[in-house]
């Protein structure tokens, strides 16, 4: 089973057009966890389908919202999503159980074409919504470095993934990444979640050389 991570504020419309997306196009039954936010002035508006799905939070980084759902999820693939997100390839999922067999020891990544980024070389492939195995989740603790806010939350393990040749680029699988500049990401750019990121990332390099040598001990030859 995959389980697919969705916090999402203030767009009950997005929220409810990405899981009538997943519905749609997968084969199986994926696990859609919704992340909601206690403050979200839209939190009454989301119905039911979505609300019986999801865990609300105290307001708090996106990344933050990642790794706590990634803690309740039961897939053996975890992936990180948003709600600007349109399942666009019928079969999605089973496209991915397909590829994560390729490494049996678990250890891998995934990414998608995400609208934006056809033509791209695979090592350049940006991986804004990146799948991992719970093997790989397990063996560091948390989906994404915890200092982290939002922007850089793929960049982590999607870095560390290409070190090792363990990220599988599909592009014959879309998902659709619409960016909107509304009220949310006003507050993430007034707050510079983005230049945060870049210091962390550049701060905590030996975090992630860490995390580098526990994904490569994982790895079987």
């Amino acid at each position: 089973m995959i389980s697919l991570l969705c916090p999402t504020r203030g767009r009950p419309d997005r929220a409810l057009q990405f899981l009538e997306s997943v519905l749609s196009t997968q084969d199986k039954s994926a696990e859609i966890i919704f992340g909601l936010q206690s403050d979200d002035p839209q939190l009454e508006n989301y119905p039911d389908k979505i609300r019986s799905n999801a865990v609300i939070f105290e307001p708090s980084s996106t990344v933050y919202y990642w790794n706590k759902m990634a803690t309740i999820a039961k897939g053996d693939l975890i992936t990180l999503i948003a709600d600007d997100v349109i399942m666009r390839t019928k079969g999605w999922d089973t496209i991915f159980e397909a590829a994560a067999e390729k490494y049996a020891d678990g250890m891998c990544l995934i990414t998608t074409q995400d609208g934006r980024n056809h033509g791209v070389a695979p090592q350049d492939l940006p991986t804004p919504h990146p799948t991992i195995t719970r093997k790989w989740f397990e063996a560091l603790g948390y989906f994404t470095f915890p200092g982290l806010f939002h922007y850089y939350a793929d960049t982590w393990n999607s870095s560390i993934a290409r070190r090792l040749n363990r990220q599988i680029n599909l592009y014959d699988v879309v998902w659709e990444h619409i960016k909107e500049f509304d009220e949310t990401r006003k507050t993430m750019r007034q707050n510079k979640w983005a230049e945060l990121d870049d210091i962390v990332f550049k701060q905590c390099k030996r975090h992630w050389e860490t995390d580098l040598a526990i994904i490569k001990g994982n790895i079987k030859p």
